[in-house]
């Protein structure tokens, strides 16, 4: 009996240290396994935050492309603006010539105008200086 038993026990032995192996891996795949949901749930909490910042560029790129049309409109103004400045100064220097002459004219040999010198002087203030 004891040699049936210690024959028993041999042939035990090889299924006993199979056992304590596959316990083993098996322990390694559980602790892989958690690291891997573990990964899992970053990678989700990943792709949330890239899609926040996807829809945040987006916003930002939509208020800078309206940003800049507004600048652009902005610079097509200012051209406009120092253009009639231009031709305001241009209208000035006219005027103002203009004046010169019918103020001339009431001094001198040519013919009289209809509007009083009163009224020419308030149209060379209306005028203001002439621009070079």
């Amino acid at each position: 009996e004891v040699a049936s038993l210690r024959l028993a026990l041999a042939e035990g032995d090889p299924d006993r240290r199979l056992a304590a192996r596959l316990r083993e891996q098996h322990a390694r795949y559980e602790e892989e396994l958690q690291a891997r949901r573990g990964d899992s749930r970053d990678l989700a909490d990943l792709r949330v935050a890239h899609t926040k910042l996807e829809r945040a560029h987006s916003a930002l790129q939509s208020d800078l492309d309206a940003r800049e049309a507004r600048l652009q409109a902005m610079e097509e103004s200012l051209r406009f603006a120092e253009s009639a400045n231009r031709d305001l100064g241009a209208f000035r220097s006219a005027a103002a010539a203009a004046v010169a002459a019918s103020r001339g004219g009431e001094k001198g040999d040519m013919a009289p105008t209809t509007e009083p010198a009163s009224a020419s002087a308030a149209a060379a203030a209306v005028a203001g200086p002439a621009t070079p």
